[in-house]
């Protein structure tokens, strides 16, 4: 009978996961075997160096499995994250109590899988859409199973749940995935809020942002003048304090980009940078540069995030980034290949891609420090520095140690800051990152240096980048100024076609009663949607996390509310197309 359901089950596998298959193919039992509970129902013994363990009551695993599915679903959850399966009672108890959740499955032994396999038919566990499942115990793929869900479900209302033998046999492995998840977590919920806040005033710089095409270069075109060169990306964390007078002696030595409000710090210590790289999407990003003098010639790194007046402010090149849509839309207008679509929490994620993805190398780290070091948030001549003592009182920030094992305070803003610094830096293997901050946390892939020592033996040279000439060639080219020139008309035509659209449809969604008819017209709006350039390049992107704000609505409320919020930025893209590219009263 064993041998009989193993072979049913193993077909099964093949047929959906080859893979899978060939892997259970090879698998030895060594560490387990099946043993029988006192009510004669199927377990599974596991032997960890000298430690024996159940995996489910030696009792009455039945009864084990319901007691923890009712406390599952004590409450309302989207998602179970169900660490360890076993021989499944659990999950068949859950699924009993609510099929309509998504579960997401994790066993980490390959061996109790396979004792599955000879015991129990596993239909259950492929057949059910709901279900997902992952075999395996590393951490980082896991974190991104993870991920995948979040992406896939866009909810945050999620219960985990982990088997007791589990908790004791695979502690280290669980307090890893957690963390991994638990980064994954915040970089989401970052996202989502910046979205939800920003998404009007940056459908407005979209636009704003048009009028400084004839004079922005794409930042790709510098590759060949930054490739092997070293850089500096200065942030503003108060760390920064212990090298100005080093950056002091380095201008015209070495590339020096400021990151943001770093800005306002070169400029009130005297210090010129080579490149800003802005994309504070707010007016109050004015107030960085209010005064710039010293540093208005530099070269601008921009996103079209960024606010619209913001640009003017800089006589110097400006270099086109690639965060989001309008940014990549502006290269395929100019057929330029762009970097893949990068952004953070913090404008330094960004300089640091573009800076890696451009072949600077090293790149250095100065002022990053991802936590309130020497209780201020940010160094001397910062527009915005204060004292943070008083205030990290309060016990919403998080306590951590820093680099030097010391006690600081943090904030999930600035942890996810560093998830994405330590990606960014994973996905660019062949460069070399030194981190001279002094004080703040880690960072995952770079070398810690003392920076003023370094500088001292290094750069005795001057090795800045001359880029003007890079930057005239493209801007002098009149074949793109006219594909611009046609985008903005384009676009302008396109956005007056969605307005009119969605009134209509919005105004038929609330007046029809006849849901079959709702369905069929709500059909034909996004088709016709899908064929304007402007929503279909720019617009259906943003949509993404729509899903994620309306969830729990109807069809017709969720389909009326898109709507709406398409046209919410339509709108905002018309006034701008209006009294900031053509100066309307």
């Amino acid at each position: 009978m064993t041998k009989a359901i193993y072979e049913k089950n193993m077909k099964l596998i093949k047929k959906l996961n080859f893979y899978l298959y060939d892997k259970m193919k090879k698998v030895e039992l060594k560490s387990v075997k099946k043993i029988m509970t006192k009510n004669h129902l199927s377990n599974i013994s596991k032997n960890i160096d000298t430690n024996h363990f159940m995996i489910h009551s030696q009792y009455d695993p039945r009864y084990q499995a319901k007691f923890i599915a009712k406390n599952v679903f004590e409450d309302s959850h989207d998602v179970i994250f169900l660490f360890g399966l076993g021989l499944g009672y659990e999950l068949k108890e859950m699924i009993k109590l609510n099929k309509d959740v998504r579960y997401f499955i994790i066993e980490p032994d390959e061996e109790i899988f396979k004792i599955l396999l000879e015991i129990y038919d596993i239909k259950f566990l492929f057949k059910n859409m709901n279900i997902h499942f992952i075999l395996g115990n590393n951490s980082e793929d896991i974190g991104k199973f993870y991920d995948d869900v979040i992406g896939f479900e866009k909810s945050l209302n999620i219960k985990f749940v982990v088997l007791p033998s589990y908790q004791i046999m695979y502690k280290d492995l669980i307090n890893s995935i957690f963390l991994n998840i638990r980064e994954k977590i915040n970089v989401f919920k970052i996202n989502i809020n910046t979205e939800i806040v920003s998404h009007r005033q940056w459908f407005q710089n979209y636009i704003g942002n048009l009028k400084y095409l004839n004079s922005t270069c794409p930042v790709t075109k510098l590759k060949e003048n930054f490739k092997g060169k070293p850089a500096i990306i200065v942030s503003a964390g108060s760390s920064l304090n212990h090298n100005i007078e080093m950056l002091r002696k380095l201008q015209g030595k070495i590339l020096i980009s400021a990151a943001g409000s770093a800005i306002s710090i070169l400029e009130n210590k005297g210090i010129k940078s080579d490149i800003v790289c802005m994309i504070d999407g707010w007016a109050d990003g004015c107030n960085l540069i209010k005064n710039i003098n010293l540093n208005k010639d530099i070269a601008l790194f921009y996103s079209n995030t960024l606010y619209y007046k913001i640009p003017s402010k800089f006589h110097g090149p400006k270099f086109l980034i690639n965060i989001n849509d309008m940014d990549r839309e502006i290269y395929d207008r100019v057929q330029e290949k762009p970097f893949n679509m990068f952004s953070g929490p913090s404008v330094a994620n960004c300089l640091a891609y573009n800076l890696s993805e451009l072949g600077c190398n090293p790149i250095i780290f100065l002022g990053q420090d991802f936590c309130y070091s020497s209780e201020k948030n940010y160094a001397e001549g910062a527009i915005y520095e204060k004292d943070m003592s008083e205030i990290l009182k309060n016990n919403k920030y998080i306590n951590v140690k820093d680099k030097n094992n010391e006690d600081v305070y943090t904030t999930s803003v600035f942890l996810s800051m560093k998830t994405s610094m330590e990606f960014c830096i994973k996905l660019h293997p062949n460069i070399e990152y030194l981190n001279g901050t002094v004080n703040g946390l880690s960072i995952k892939g770079t070398k810690n240096i003392d920076f003023n020592e370094y500088a001292k033996s290094t750069f005795n040279r001057k090795d800045c980048l001359q880029i003007e000439d890079t930057y005239n060639e493209f801007i002098d080219n009149e074949a793109n100024i006219k594909k611009f020139k046609y985008m903005k008309n384009n676009f302008e035509d396109d956005n007056i076609k969605l307005i009119n659209l969605l009134k209509t449809s919005i105004m038929y969604i609330k007046s029809e009663v006849n849901q079959e008819k709702i369905y069929k017209y709500v059909k034909e709006v996004y088709i016709k949607l899908s064929n304007i350039e402007l929503y279909k390049n720019i617009i259906e992107p943003n949509l993404k996390n729509l899903n994620f704000i309306y969830k729990n609505k109807d069809y017709n409320k969720k389909n009326e509310q898109k709507f709406l919020y398409i046209l919410d930025k339509c709108l905002i893209m018309d006034n701008a197309f209006t009294y900031i590219l053509k100066g309307g009263k």
